[in-house]
């Protein structure tokens, strides 16, 4: 009887430590709350700078404030955090881009249309590379919205051969508002143009 306290102490310090016990996976990509304010990458602060926080402008649905990249399986899970849940208000059209770079592809990541763009070539959601001279976009399933994380759960088999077993570096964030002209204008249906969001970071994440 004496001893069932000091068994019961051994059970709780091995559920506590352990090898099924892990640490909460840590974001490659972080950026301050309240800095989606068309401020960053624009050229616009001196010097120049992409964390710039601002009491009032900030858009809470495209403001990031951390990106987790990892494997689940044979797909890569891809969790976008922000202030608030990412969905822009009507008439407000963004495209949201969670890239890297490879040594052969100038970049590679998920991308998600928050409006369907009206050329049909576009998809709602894609995998965005540029590893072959030209930029590409390969169809894949939406990302989920749940709360405020934007989660794209992506096969292995939808990103680019050139980047398939490499690491990707600097991984990055690009928020950008979107033009949409709902017909061809110069061979054009739209354009992305200011960018309302960017988070640099020395992060990587092994694409294999």
């Amino acid at each position: 009887m004496r001893r069932r306290p000091v068994l019961a102490a051994a059970l709780a310090t091995a559920v506590a430590f352990g090898p099924w016990s892990h640490a909460a996976p840590t974001p490659q990509v972080t950026d301050p709350a309240g800095d989606a304010n068309f401020l960053n990458g624009q050229g616009i602060v001196k010097p120049p700078s992409n964390d710039n926080p601002t009491p009032v402008g900030s858009q809470a649905y495209a403001d990031v404030v951390s990106v987790l990249w990892e494997k689940a399986g044979r797909n890569v899970r891809v969790t976008a955090t922000f202030s608030a849940p990412p969905a822009p208000p009507a008439g407000t059209r963004l495209v949201y881009r969670m890239l890297g770079t490879t040594p052969t592809c100038d970049f590679v990541g998920v991308v998600w249309y928050s409006s369907k763009s009206s050329d049909p070539a576009i998809p709602k959601a894609a995998v965005r590379d540029y590893c072959t001279g030209a930029t590409v976009l390969t169809e894949v399933p939406e990302p989920k919205i749940d709360g405020a994380n934007l989660i794209w759960t992506v096969p292995l088999s939808k990103f680019p051969k050139q980047a398939v077993g490499k690491t990707l570096t600097d991984l990055r964030v690009e928020i950008r508002e979107m033009q949409d002209f709902g017909m061809p204008v110069n061979g054009a249906y739209g354009y992305a143009y200011g960018v309302i969001e960017q988070a640099v970071s020395t992060g990587t994440f092994n694409l294999k």
